[in-house]
């Protein structure tokens, strides 16, 4: 199916933000990833994506290479999801809730292609405590099962540089 620019202006209509020419830009840039790499996600599941994406920054794919290595915030028995960031990047920059997550490591065991983008801003608090901001650095991946595999807690072998070849 080609993606008009009416289903991204009405996308954005949706997601009520400005329609700059970024954000349409970077809305076809989401939209052609994903259908790139499979089946188009159901609405919610696309508008989701785009809501955790900060639309007014630069989004593009990239490609991550066997032995990078990339995190993610998750629960015990949710390892993988969809986004992932660099080692280093706080919960906070990424608009995570911690509490009952620990930082998972996978590394890259083929070429995989990813839509790098910034978390979008989320100003919230949990528990009183904890300020989530957004605007770090994250990885969409449309099938991480295959391309990743889990870091065992402790594993400290020696691993290749976090996206030495990749920029961002």
């Amino acid at each position: 199916m080609a993606i008009t620019e009416k289903h991204v202006a009405e996308l954005v209509g949706v997601l009520s933000v400005t329609p700059a020419p970024l954000v349409l830009k970077n809305v076809r840039v989401v939209l052609e990833f994903l259908q790139r790499q499979g089946p188009m996600p159901q609405q919610g599941v696309l508008l989701k994506i785009l809501r955790g994406i900060d639309l007014h920054k630069e989004v593009r794919e990239d490609l991550l290479w066997p032995g990078d290595v990339l995190g993610r915030f998750a629960a015990a028995g949710n390892e993988y999801g969809a986004f992932y960031t660099k080692p280093g990047t706080s919960s906070r920059s990424l608009g995570i809730n911690p509490a009952g997550k620990r930082f998972c490591r996978f590394r890259v065991i083929r070429p995989t292609p990813v839509l790098a983008s910034r978390a979008a801003d989320i100003n919230t608090c949990w528990d009183g405590h904890v300020l989530a901001s957004g605007g770090g650095i994250q990885y969409l991946l449309a099938s991480p099962r295959h391309s990743l595999e889990l870091i065992p807690a402790g594993d400290n072998r020696p691993r290749a540089a976090d996206f030495s070849r990749s920029s961002s």
